[in-house]
């Protein structure tokens, strides 16, 4: 499955230019029921490799890739937010949903359980479905927008057919003066309205060319050292999340094995909804790639902390530090890539992001593993995790310099030429 999910995000994005996002998140969440029904069938594991692992990783990512960023593409003054709280079910899900299938196991057999999966995953298109299609969402906010325009020149008309009426006896004004203004507001208001009621031509098509990927995005320097941190933050992520039940059962803090991933579970949804607010301040909004390049830091740091642990009270402490950054660092990952490349690079910017964030996945846990086994310890495992979430964020932001100080130098050549132009 994280095969699939790491490759099959650019294909997503080049599916969403070609079609529809509606469209990719439906067709998403069949394939990923029909994996769950073949599952099902399946007689043995290297079935159930294709059928789960491959199939369901597909329709996994045909759904998860494109509803993410229409979400993004919907708004655009609160995204941060809109992000965060639409993301926010992703921690619900991560120890919500592990608990009933394995209910569902217990309860149902093997057979049953499935069967169960293929109920929720069909719950998939019934999203899709409830999607607005984006020419529909930008016609009726170009709508609303010229209305209000039309409602405002409006407005402005019969102020001034008032105007005109009350000085229509006065004898400094001629006749022609007065009635000249209402004429000419009357006329662009009937061009408005007219205009108002037609449908962007250039909204009816908003599909691309549905070529592939667009990998040149890469060129850019924040946008290449983005996807590098990203590397590294997913396999930050998966060395400390995959040893997080064992280390808590090996120190004896919990009988409860779950007990870290439920902490860093609704804390990840907290994390997600609080750097959505966060993220959409308007003093912070000038300075969100910088803070997201905090965040990568200070998950370093916590990570660190985790070996050093040895009650209940202070492991709760560092797992829900770690959940809150965690959040922060998944949910804002679509806002910082407009901020980088623009939101027309939206789509195909998160898809080359999937395909690294795979990759980091792919690599984190048997990384972490053979580290295990090797010294025999997990906390080197953890101590991975530091080095990748510091060296990430040691990348991006080494990027974010340059970009500070080739915007300082360009915002001083444009003053310059101003005052000299000032002072012609």
């Amino acid at each position: 499955m994280v095969w699939s999910f790491c490759f099959e995000g650019p294909v997503a994005s080049a599916l969403c230019n070609r079609f529809s996002y509606r469209w990719v998140v439906v067709a998403g969440g069949i394939v990923l029921a029909v994996s769950m029904v073949m599952s099902a069938f399946s007689s043995n594991l290297y079935v159930l490799f294709v059928s789960y692992g491959v199939i369901g990783g597909i329709g996994k990512t045909l759904a998860y890739g494109p509803g993410v960023v229409i979400v993004g593409m919907y708004f655009s003054r609160r995204r941060g937010i809109a992000v965060g709280l639409g993301t926010s079910g992703v921690a619900l899900g991560a120890f919500a949903v592990p608990t009933l299938v394995e209910f569902s196991f217990s309860e149902y057999g093997y057979f049953g359980a499935f069967i169960i999966m293929t109920g929720i995953a069909l719950q998939l298109v019934v999203c899709g479905f409830l999607l607005r299609p984006l020419s529909l969402h930008k016609q009726i906010t170009e709508y609303d927008r010229r209305k209000l325009q039309i409602l405002k020149w409006n407005d402005d008309n019969k102020s001034l057919v008032c105007l005109a009426k009350s000085q229509e006896h006065a004898k400094t004004l001629p006749t022609d003066t007065v009635h000249r203004p209402s004429k000419i507001i009357v006329k662009d208001s009937n061009r408005f309205a007219n205009a108002s009621l037609k449908v962007d031509e250039k909204n009816k098509e908003t599909k691309q060319n549905g070529k592939f990927c667009d990998f040149s995005l890469l060129r850019n320097n924040r946008f290449s050292s983005l996807c590098a941190a990203v590397v590294l933050f997913n396999v930050s992520y998966q060395s400390s999340m995959i040893f997080l039940p064992a280390l808590s059962v090996k120190l004896g803090i919990d009988e409860f094995e779950s007990f870290p991933v439920v902490v860093v579970g609704i804390c990840d949804g907290l994390g997600r909804i609080i750097s959505g607010f966060l993220f959409d301040r308007k003093c912070i909004k000038p300075i969100r790639c910088y803070i997201y390049n905090a965040a990568l830091f200070c998950l370093g740091v916590t990570t660190m902390f985790i070996p050093l642990v040895r009650n209940t009270t202070q492991f709760g402490i560092v797992c829900a530090i770690l959940g809150l950054f965690l959040g922060n660092g998944v949910s804002q990952q679509s806002v910082v890539i407009v901020d980088i490349l623009g939101e027309e690079n939206l789509s195909c910017g998160f898809g080359i992001l999937i395909l690294f964030q795979g990759i980091g996945t792919f690599i984190g846990p048997p990384l972490s593993g053979l580290l295990k086994d090797i010294n025999g310890s997990y906390d080197y495992a953890f101590y991975l995790g530091v080095v990748c979430a510091i060296l990430g964020a040691a990348i991006f932001m080494g990027a974010n310099i340059v970009h500070y100080k080739l915007e300082k130098n360009m915002y001083s050549i444009e003053s310059k030429d101003a005052f000299n132009c000032h002072k012609l």
